[in-house]
């Protein structure tokens, strides 16, 4: 499937436990070899929208050779724990390596909404990550505003949490 962050077959929301935020809500996975090796490249400072990431599966640190704009990088265990985080992230260098880390999240600078305020504070985004795919296929819409489908997920969230408390209430009964 090809979407409008590029050509990946599978996005998933990256959800904050601890601090029960989005950190994002469009996040292309880059788990094989080639998607890997692209990661970002070609890619303008359009793409770096609110509510976007590229979760890389399995890095323990990247480079930002050739990319045209800064990034914010989250560095992730294997149970999803953030172990480090490297805020603004200039194109043409080459990141920490972390032994610690399993994989990286890689996000346009300073999201104002994905971690209380920005990712720039390792406090702020300290904790424990989830991963899930939503139940739609394509990417969300852009014209969702500079919110980057992050509305859409409230609204997903809602439904859910309606539909979880009606079944509860009927197994009570």
């Amino acid at each position: 499937m090809t979407g409008s962050n590029g050509n990946y077959s599978r996005y998933v929301y990256v959800y904050n436990k601890t601090r029960e935020t989005f950190v994002a809500t469009e996040a292309a996975v880059a788990d094989n070899y080639f998607r890997r090796l692209i990661g970002l490249l070609g890619k303008t400072k359009r793409w770096a929208k609110l509510g976007r990431g590229l979760w890389i599966i399995p890095s323990r640190g990247v480079h930002s050779i050739g990319m045209l704009f800064p990034i914010d990088l989250v560095f992730l265990n294997k149970e999803r724990k953030v172990v480090h985080v490297e805020e603004h992230f200039r194109p043409f260098r080459v990141s920490k390596v972390s032994l610690k880390a399993t994989s990286v999240l890689e996000l346009p600078p300073k999201q104002p909404n994905a971690v209380s305020g920005s990712v720039a504070l390792p406090q702020s985004i300290a904790g424990q990550i989830s991963q899930q795919e939503p139940k739609t296929r394509r990417p969300f819409r852009e014209s969702a505003g500079d919110r980057g489908g992050l509305a859409e997920w409230e609204q997903f969230g809602k439904r859910r949490n309606n539909e979880e408390e009606k079944k509860r209430e009927e197994c009570e009964r």
